[in-house]
């Protein structure tokens, strides 16, 4: 390990890019950020359309995210397999997923993704 990736790791995490990745890397660390505040605030507005509060369901819905976060940086298990031990047979977390899926979440996902890479290559 070089010595600026010590330096670094000490105040985070860093991981070694080939530079034809840099516009992915980009895409996935840089930007990022605003797609999770993104999400985070989209879970508070159906918390809201429910009931709750928009600072209560914030709070609720980053501690959420960000315990989720911590579970796939711990676990040796891929984000499917995690999602496959909060999800019962039938259950209600099952049928939100099916809906998310059917309004195209992992494809706008995907697609928020290739926009920011294409706008990094200059496309």
């Amino acid at each position: 390990m070089l010595p600026v990736q010590k330096l670094f790791d000490a105040i985070g995490a860093t991981s070694e890019v080939a530079e034809n990745d840099f516009s992915t890397f980009s895409a996935l660390a840089g930007s990022s950020p605003a797609y999770i505040y993104f999400f985070i605030d989209a879970m508070a507005r159906a918390g809201v359309k429910h009931g709750l509060s928009k600072d209560a369901a914030t709070k609720i819905a980053a501690q959420a995210t960000l315990g989720s976060a911590e579970m796939v940086l711990k676990s040796d298990k891929i984000p499917f397999d995690l999602i496959d031990q909060v999800s019962s047979p039938g259950g209600t977390t099952v049928a939100g997923l099916l809906a998310m899926e059917e309004a195209g979440f992992m494809t706008a996902v995907v697609k928020g993704i290739d926009a920011t890479i294409a706008k990094e290559l200059g496309e």
